[in-house]
């Protein structure tokens, strides 16, 4: 592990910048592995201010347990970050060694390498690139783009339905909490009708505002834990798919600016593009030499045909005088 985290020093621009990217990304996703805990803390000691006894409610307890699921899935998405920045840091290692043998020495190193999305994703678009298809490169790199995008936003969506299921509790909890109001409100009516019932018309009122104070504290709770989300969870989650997206495009940059350099440069690749250009050029000097021929034997039947035509309109002009005379 340590190995992994020793700094490496890049002749290349594009290859700094992603690992500048990468250490921000482990740094993010650092800090957000221990905020859950923090969150819940507040949360905890929040609610304790207004409910002594708070979870002893169910209904409450659902809030809070759809809470810290949405922390631990938030966790785990950290915990993945910095698993993958540890795989990449290893495939900037395996790059390096484009500056020195060539894309080649790169294919070798990142053939050793555990498969992975951003790892088989260069394996796929060093090979046209060796050809100097750049076209189709940036067509796997593109499509590399829109698979890391589906993910990105399917992870999210998981913590804005979260987040959206916390905010729906708390109406649902405002709604039982002025049902609990409707049944007091009326027993303290009709206690007016009896005589002495000035006792319970206070009891039913106070039972009343039990409901109001309940419908608020559930709303409370709702929007408190729904802004935690939002403001930092989801947040963070963001910044480092943000800090993760902008590492590839710093190494798509080298590979489609800087490492092309280098293809022209390697003499084992110049050598096969040479094999390959003379093997074209004498196949199109083939198939000029058989069109040549061709075309003189085309052109050889065209003359013959004149001329026989030529021995006719003689032969016709001919008869055409013996005729007259």
């Amino acid at each position: 592990m340590k190995n992994k985290m020793t700094p490496i020093k890049f002749d290349y621009q594009g290859l700094s910048l992603a690992a500048e990217a990468l250490r921000d990304l482990r740094k993010n996703s650092r800090i957000a592995l221990f905020t859950p805990i923090i969150l819940v803390a507040i949360a905890f000691g929040t609610f304790h201010q207004f409910m002594v006894h708070w979870w002893k409610d169910p209904f409450i307890d659902c809030i809070v347990g759809v809470f810290i699921i949405g922390q631990f899935l938030a966790v785990f998405q950290h915990r993945t970050f910095l698993r993958g920045s540890y795989k990449v840091d290893s495939i900037l290692r395996a790059l390096v060694h484009g500056g020195e043998t060539g894309l080649s020495g790169s294919v070798a190193a990142l053939q050793k390498l555990p498969s992975g999305h951003l790892r088989d994703l260069l394996l796929r678009v060093i090979v046209p690139l060796q050809r100097g298809d750049t076209s189709l490169a940036q067509n796997l790199l593109d499509t590399g783009a829109n698979r890391r995008s589906v993910h990105e936003g399917r992870r999210l969506s998981q913590h804005i339905s979260l987040n959206r299921t916390i905010l729906k509790l708390g109406f649902l909890g405002t709604l039982i909490g002025l049902l609990l109001t409707f049944p007091p409100m009326q027993s303290a009516i009709l206690s007016l009708k009896n005589s002495g019932g000035e006792m319970t018309f206070v009891t039913d009122i106070a039972k009343a505002l039990d409901g109001d104070n309940y419908a608020i504290f559930t709303t409370l709770i709702a929007t408190g834990l729904s802004l935690l989300i939002e403001l930092i969870t989801i947040q963070l989650v963001e910044r480092s798919f943000g800090r993760f997206e902008h590492m590839n495009s710093h190494v798509e940059e080298w590979l489609l600016a800087e490492a092309s350099n280098g293809v022209g440069k390697d003499p084992t690749e110049w050598g096969q593009d040479f094999k390959s250009m003379q093997g074209q050029i004498h196949n199109n000097l083939s198939d000029l030499a058989d069109m040549v021929r061709k075309t003189t034997r085309r052109i050889d039947d065209v003359r013959e045909m004149q001329e026989a035509m030529e021995r006719r309109l003689e032969r016709v002009q001919d008869l055409s005088k013996e005729t007259r005379t």
